[in-house]
């Protein structure tokens, strides 16, 4: 059985098809190298791999370690608070729009810096009892900040 390879007119040519495609497909991929390329994600990359090694840190009951997370997680957050997500510049926001939802962001920023101040406090004095609510309220507030400003990229 032969298949019929030959286009149909339908005001789409193969060739405005495959190029369109073509646009798309680059568009996608470009967008995705320039997100995790950007200084804001390579700060949220830092937080990550803190946040992993606090975690382990406070398991294991290792103090002063996870303090020295902590102070390098609010250093790194702080950097992040001065960048803009890429989410906003991939959606073009500017003027009003682009100010509410910087601002916005920043007060997650604030918000999680606060969180982990707070954590700070209760490590110092090696509370787990106060440490462990401490920790699923940051969690949460990640999950919520990534909601709302990460792009999917």
């Amino acid at each position: 059985m032969a298949l019929n390879m030959t286009p149909k007119k339908t005001g789409l040519t193969l060739r405005r098809y495959l190029s369109c495609l073509a646009i798309f497909v680059s568009s996608q991929l470009f967008a995705a190298d320039h997100c995790d390329q950007t200084q804001l994600y390579s700060y949220m990359t830092g937080i990550k791999t803190e946040l992993k090694s606090l975690t382990f840190e406070v398991k294991t009951e290792r103090f002063t370690e996870a303090q020295s997370r902590v102070d390098k997680i609010i250093t790194l957050l702080n950097r992040s608070a001065k960048e803009t997500p890429f989410l906003f510049l991939e959606h073009s926001l500017q003027g009003e729009q682009l100010q509410k939802k910087q601002m916005a962001y920043k007060g997650a920023i604030n918000k999680t810096i606060d969180l982990f101040t707070e954590l700070n406090l209760a490590i110092k004095t090696q509370d787990i009892d106060k440490i462990k609510p401490i920790m699923a309220k940051i969690g949460q507030a990640r999950k919520s900040g990534h909601r709302q400003f990460k792009a999917r990229c």
